[in-house]
């Protein structure tokens, strides 16, 4: 009777504990189910020691003792080739101002960008010709610096000629939006900025951060001090919310 109580009560537990798994945030889930199986160890260790069944437990991790070391070194071998290959092919970043919504992929670094409000409301970039979009840079220019910024760099990277003819003919005129300043990122912009699933650890940051700055650094051709910047803001963002992730009880 005893027997039943206590596993009709341990099955309640499970099913709580699942139940609340799947409304957990990611970043919390791996913590909690590392603590339930600590626990579940804890409590089968101690129903071993009550029952004197403990002495078969002992035979049997001895006998499987040799497979979970060899377990061990496949799984860091994997992980090994796994962070040597990088972050995983076909991601995308997304950086937001009042004006653009401008897309970078971390392969190609080719940019793209939704026009999320005035002139060419919900028209792409790359749908407009060089004369439209200099005519729209002249707009954020006067009104919106930080998609002045934005503008700038998918013109150089994705019109390099019409934009380097046109910086000459305006004599170094080019840089009128260089003093934007940095929107302040929530931790889900800064995910997507780096262009990351919600709840990714260090390592994915780290590795994200990494190739795009390769892409985006201000000394190499078409990169953009302002895109750098907010890279660099995005992984720091993360950084500092994983800290604090890991000291929450």
């Amino acid at each position: 009777m005893i027997r039943l109580v206590i596993g009709g009560l341990a099955l309640l537990g499970l099913m709580w504990f699942l139940a609340w798994l799947g409304r957990a945030p990611p970043q919390k889930r791996a913590k909690a189910v590392k603590l339930f199986l600590l626990y579940a160890a804890a409590a089968l260790l101690l129903f071993l020691i009550f029952s004197g069944k403990l002495h078969p437990l002992f035979a049997l991790v001895t006998a499987l003792l040799p497979w979970i070391q060899r377990a061990l070194l496949v799984r860091r071998a994997f992980n090994f080739f796994k962070s040597a290959r990088g972050p995983t092919p076909g991601q995308q970043s997304a950086v937001h101002s009042a004006h653009l919504r401008m897309t970078l992929d971390h392969d190609s670094g080719a940019m793209d960008g939704e026009i999320t409000a005035g002139t060419h409301r919900g028209r792409r970039l790359s749908e407009l010709d060089f004369a439209a979009l200099s005519a729209l840079l002249a707009e954020y220019r006067a009104a919106d610096a930080q998609s002045a910024q934005l503008l700038e760099t998918y013109l150089q990277r994705e019109h390099a000629a019409d934009w380097a003819a046109a910086d000459e003919g305006e004599d170094g005129g080019g840089g009128g939006a260089a003093g934007a300043e940095m929107a302040e990122l929530s931790v889900a912009k800064a995910y997507e900025v780096l262009g990351l699933a919600e709840g990714s650890g260090r390592e994915a940051v780290a590795a994200a951060h990494k190739k795009l700055m390769q892409k985006f650094h201000p000394d190499r051709d078409g990169g953009s001090s302002y895109l750098a910047a907010t890279i660099n803001q995005a992984r720091d963002v993360l950084l500092r919310h994983l800290d604090n992730s890991e000291t929450k009880p």
